[in-house]
């Protein structure tokens, strides 16, 4: 398998029921029905997300095979997440038919993945953007749209954090969300698949922080302090 695998447990109440999607996609619905000692214990599907095949990437073995796939649980939802425990999911797999300019930073995985430039070095947003209005009718240009305006917030605190030395303003799990966030721009994952993945580690985590503010030589935070 070459990309990532859902197992859609089945709803006693409502069997025929479309399941709630994964936030990495949609998923091709009904996909496969599983056998065997499934990783809920009760009956379901395996599904992949829908869509087309990333450019350089293989289609998934489509189906439950414990002795070869991994699979995980997606904590406060109902899915989990599957990948072939000696092939897992590559950035070519992955990516998006349209990709995001950015750097390129080799993950934890030893692939390269392109992180997107959110910010850039001037300081101006990198996502997309309109034109609105403030509260005084002002006009607004450069407004980040509503879907970016989390990932866009979490930037600036973190470039604040970074201009500062003050790693108080931005916390380890909004800085985790962020990273993901914004792989989430090129590739088809969400968290559960990036850190499912191993990608990140402390070091390549401050490397990414610096292709995401369009400087990847920048030297980024100390590390954040243990809670006492």
């Amino acid at each position: 398998m070459s990309a990532f695998l859902y197992f859609v447990p089945e709803d006693p109440e409502k069997p025929n029921a479309e399941p709630a999607q994964p936030d990495a996609g949609e998923l091709e619905w009904p996909g496969c029905p599983a056998t065997g000692t499934l990783p809920s214990g009760s009956r379901g599907n395996v599904c992949r997300l829908r869509g087309t095949l990333a450019p350089g990437g293989t289609s998934p073995m489509l189906g439950y095979y414990p002795g070869k796939q991994e699979w995980a649980a997606i904590q406060g939802s109902k899915l989990w997440l599957g990948w072939e425990r000696d092939h897992p999911p590559t950035p070519a797999d992955l990516q998006r038919e349209t990709m995001y300019p950015g750097h390129v930073v080799t993950m934890a995985d030893g692939q390269e993945w392109t992180v997107p430039i959110v910010q850039t070095i001037i300081g101006d947003a990198a996502l997309p953007t309109i034109y609105g209005i403030d509260a005084n009718g002002a006009l607004l240009k450069n407004k980040v749209l509503p879907a970016f305006e989390r990932l866009w917030d979490l930037t600036r605190r973190l470039y604040a954090a970074i201009e500062n030395f003050d790693v108080t303003k931005i916390t380890e799990p909004e800085s985790v969300e962020l990273l993901c966030s914004a792989l989430a721009l090129n590739y088809r994952v969400a968290r559960w698949e990036v850190l499912n993945l191993g990608l990140l580690t402390v070091e390549n985590k401050q490397r990414v922080f610096g292709a995401m503010i369009d400087f990847p030589q920048a030297a980024l935070l100390p590390e954040t302090p243990e809670p006492e």
